[in-house]
């Protein structure tokens, strides 16, 4: 308090010089010319000069993953106490606060460091001060900031990312200038504003020290955990990959005899790529994570391609030459696995004769062991068994790709 009683004398000294105008314009006038008479705008108040910061925030205006960013805006409420800065308010006409311009008094030199458009230290755009007749000095610069931001793209787009600014002070070590932040209430939501695509789901902040040779630097880390909301993607991006996987499952269900196998096949694996690509394009281009939707899509795409194959290999013994008799490990795999497992029923009902004619009723209902399928028929039952297995396939990947994405969700 020794330090205040040189302000205090000018302080007097001015007021009674101007106390027959009696305004308090006068009184202010005065009191800012003891201020500044007796205070550098160079030098901080006290050897450890403690600086609390917190954030009053407006608005989550974006979270970009795909860039890996995170924009926000709010008021950054930065409270200290400089001792050169009391003064009696009986004395000075009543006067219990007063704003003050930054190039008065000293100010904190605070960065946001991982702001990626600019790295000016805060408030050089002359913020005022609000400074109180016990010493503490108020100072709220506005920030309008796009961050850096670490993106975990695992559950998209039923992800949750957290997201933080990083606060320093500009030269300072942390026995000149401690930065500390309020532990129960670093982040201020009194006026804050819910974003469209992201729920917030807390805040928080820690300290980092960064030790240079016998030099220590405080980092004041402010955190957000935002969710992103699921309605839009659950049916601009989840329905749409759902009914392609069923329209990819269901190729084998289509007739042969349409005509319309392979252009059905390819139309739905073409779908699927553009899909692909329409995610990817929002996706960072890391290789440390994978996105468990594109995971699927690949694997999705994969089975689309094998589809693609297998629906030529079925086309092309429907079209074989009836004449060309069928290969006798072909009749056996047919026989002995394929026709079991496509739960083909019509064997135990009719003999199928070498050329694959049926024989009329009556006839012994086993087949006999010299007698086999037609190429049309193996068609048909391999047609009928690749249904089933991609059927299956799809229908459990797709379950566990959706309960994956749900579960982290909720």
């Amino acid at each position: 308090m020794k330090m205040a009683y040189p302000l205090h004398l000018t302080l007097a000294i001015l007021l009674v010089a101007t106390a027959t105008r009696g305004d308090y314009s006068s009184d202010e006038i005065a009191l800012l010319a003891a201020i500044r008479a007796n205070t550098s705008v160079d030098v901080r108040p006290i050897q450890n000069t403690v600086v609390i910061s917190t954030i009053l925030l407006f608005a989550l205006n974006d979270v970009n993953i795909g860039s890996e960013t995170m924009s926000l805006s709010g008021v950054l409420v930065v409270l200290w106490n400089d001792p050169r800065l009391t003064w009696d308010p009986a004395s000075a006409g009543g006067i219990q606060r007063m704003v003050v311009n930054t190039k008065y008094i000293w100010k904190p030199p605070l960065v946001i460091e991982n702001d990626i458009n600019s790295a000016a230290v805060l408030g050089s755009d002359g913020t005022p001060l609000r400074v109180y007749s016990n010493g503490e000095v108020l100072w709220s610069p506005p920030i309008s900031t796009t961050s850096s931001c670490s993106a975990d793209i695992t559950y998209y787009p039923y992800d949750k990312q957290t997201c933080s600014l990083t606060l320093v002070g500009w030269s300072y070590t942390t026995d000149e200038v401690d930065l500390l932040t309020d532990p129960n209430r670093p982040f201020d939501m009194k006026y804050f504003t819910n974003n469209g695509e992201w729920q917030m789901l807390g805040t928080g902040y820690e300290y980092t020290n960064v030790t240079q040779g016998v030099m220590t630097f405080r980092k004041l880390v402010f955190k957000v955990t935002v969710r992103r909301q699921w309605q839009f993607y659950g049916l601009n991006i989840m329905l749409p990959l759902i009914l392609n996987s069923i329209l990819m499952m269901v190729v084998f269900a289509l007739p042969i005899e349409s005509g319309e196998k392979m252009g059905y096949c390819l139309t739905v694996l073409l779908s699927y790529i553009v899909l692909l690509t329409l995610i990817a394009a929002n996706l960072p281009p890391i290789s440390s994570q994978t996105s468990i939707i594109q995971v699927y899509l690949s694997v999705v795409m994969c089975v689309g391609t094998a589809g693609t194959l297998c629906t030529i290999v079925v086309l092309r013994l429907y079209h074989q030459d009836e004449t060309k008799p069928v290969p006798a490990w072909l009749q056996k795999v047919t026989q002995s696995f394929l026709s079991p497992l496509a739960c083909i029923t019509c064997t135990s009902n009719r003999v199928v004769s070498p050329l694959g004619k049926d024989l009329p009723e009556g006839t012994e209902k086993k087949t006999s062991p010299q007698r086999g399928y037609s190429a049309k028929e193996i068609a048909h039952i391999l047609d009928k068994f690749l249904f089933r297995i991609f059927g299956i396939f799809m229908s459990l990947t797709t379950i566990a790709f959706v309960f994956t994405l749900m579960t982290h969700y909720i």
